[in-house]
């Protein structure tokens, strides 16, 4: 189980000395368990829920999505090559898995939106009637991540599919499955439609970075076998997958060696790499 995973020292590890120190500091102070909240279900809320579940110490996780989140996985989830599910672990398993070794952990599914620094309180509605909740903490951990950046492109947000939650890998399955349906269709009506199912199916994936470049092959890889297995080589031959990156090569965090085999490898696979392209 990933909570069950031990990572290298870190900042975390430094804090939260062993639990006879930990323990012994907080007797000392008080005969009240810290309080530690923390905003957010992600990597960085979970490793530090992780290290916070020591004795004496109790946690509170706060967020709106009930579930941690495998990112790498969204991609292949995307394209049916896994269920959604497989990407997905219920946060309630892992706080209950912290409870073990704190004096408490709990999860509470709501979305936060003030903190009262002076008083030391987060001010948190639930997400379905907007009810208030009041949260007190003695250490604060904030880790909600971002949203996805648009970069100020106008028709980005209301017609472009983004790939950052679980609802947007269903979002673009189900883009897809309509597309490749609807294409099918058309296609009985011989070179009628010929523009529009060209138009249906290409993929236009805006980003060269770990997401848009596996999402890029998991796509050709979806072309060339679930597509021409299930619709034919008509349908699947004539899908475009079209990678755009603004910087002059893809994957640029990492060594050029290892991004020029990523770039032949999409391209081997019939995916139109274009770097330098805004």
């Amino acid at each position: 189980a990933w909570a069950g995973i031990t990572t290298m020292n870190d900042d975390w590890d430094d804090y939260f000395r062993s639990s006879s120190s930990s323990t012994s500091a907080a007797n000392t102070n008080s005969s009240e368990p810290e309080k530690i909240v923390i905003l957010g279900s992600g990597w960085a809320a979970l490793n530090a829920l992780r290290k916070c579940a020591s004795p004496d110490k109790s946690v509170v996780v706060v967020s709106p999505r009930p579930h941690f989140l495998y990112t790498p996985l969204l991609a292949s989830s995307s394209v049916g090559t896994i269920t959604l599910r497989s990407a997905c672990e219920p946060l309630r398993a892992l706080v209950e898995h912290a409870a073990k070794k704190a004096t408490s952990a709990t999860f509470v599914r709501a979305d936060a939106r003030d903190i009262d620094v002076e008083n030391k309180k987060v001010r948190a509605t639930t997400d379905s009637d907007g009810m208030e909740l009041e949260l007190s903490y003695d250490k604060l951990v904030i880790a909600v991540g971002a949203q996805p950046n648009t970069f100020g492109i106008p028709g980005v947000k209301e017609h472009g599919l983004f790939l950052k939650e679980a609802e947007d890998s269903a979002k673009l399955h189900a883009r897809l499955l309509s597309n490749l349906e609807k294409a099918a269709a058309l296609a009985h009506q011989g070179d009628k439609y010929r523009a529009e199912i060209d138009r249906l199916l290409k993929v236009v994936v805006v980003g060269g970075g770990p997401t848009g470049v596996e999402l890029s092959a998991e796509l050709a890889d979806f072309a060339h076998n679930d597509v021409a297995r299930r619709y034919g080589t008509d349908i699947s031959d004539r899908i475009q997958i079209i990678l755009v990156e603004a910087m002059p090569r893809i994957l640029a965090p990492f060594d050029e060696s290892l991004a020029n085999v990523a770039k032949d490898h999409l391209i081997s696979k019939g995916v139109d790499v274009r770097t330098g392209t805004a």
